[in-house]
């Protein structure tokens, strides 16, 4: 399998249902069908009952898939079944391979060493200014948490990172984003769920970071959370 991929032609897999890890949150379905992408997304899960946005499908995702597909056709003449699930657990030990492989071959100095190996031997499972694409997204809280991390010097500390809905990265809160949020929400985080905010990205001391500050506080809880409207649709965000 190829770690990096080229745009993709996932016409082959438009149609296939993929059981979900998690419910629909509007009707408790499990099912998603793969349809056509969006911008740079190469495709979409919804929701089979509803057709509701469940998931963006990756680059790597979809290598996985063509490969399942194409192995299970040609052995029993019918589309398999996919679990969301198994796509991922394959698509990493993949991508582990091929950062092995690549880390192996820079280290023997048999090849120079390439943007896409780099990006993937020190990628981050947190949200980054090059996961926005120089885009403003609109997204609410989901959860906040406590998560310790390693700084430049070597220490580590403890920070608030925080979840957005319907997006996989967290955001390791820095005490200008901290101070950003707090200032409009408060310091009781349990009282920021559901709160609106933009992300977008600035020039900073170690360059492009991520900024967010708050366009709306969370809803009372004695009041129902507002309809999401389109300015909020989980297909809007660019990760």
């Amino acid at each position: 399998m190829q770690l990096i991929t080229n745009r993709l032609d996932v016409a082959p897999l438009l149609g296939a249902e993929i059981e979900m890890q998690t419910p629909c949150r509007d009707c408790g379905g499990f099912t998603s069908i793969l349809d056509e992408g969006k911008a740079q997304h190469l495709a979409a899960l919804r929701c089979k009952a509803c057709r509701r946005w469940r998931h963006w499908l990756s680059g790597q995702d979809a290598v996985t898939l063509l490969e399942m597909q194409d192995t299970v056709v040609k052995r029993l003449g019918q589309r398999p079944s996919f679990n969301l699930k198994d796509i991922k657990e394959h698509t990493a030990a993949a991508s582990s391979a091929a950062v092995a492989v690549s880390h192996t071959r820079a280290q023997n100095g048999n090849e120079p060493m390439t943007t896409n190996d780099f990006d993937a031997l020190y990628g981050s499972k947190y949200l980054g200014a090059a996961d926005l694409s120089g885009q403003v997204i609109r997204r609410k809280i989901g959860l906040v948490e406590q998560v310790t991390l390693k700084q430049r010097d070597g220490m580590t500390k403890r920070k608030l990172a925080v979840h957005f809905d319907g997006c996989d990265k967290a955001l390791p809160l820095n005490q200008t984003n901290a101070s950003a949020l707090a200032a409009v929400l408060g310091k009781d985080t349990s009282k920021w769920t559901g709160a609106a905010v933009e992300l977008y990205t600035e020039q900073t001391t170690y360059g492009p970071g991520v900024r967010v500050r708050p366009i709306s506080a969370a809803p009372s809880k004695n009041e129902p959370a507002p309809k999401q409207t389109d300015e909020f649709d989980d297909e809007d965000i660019p990760f």
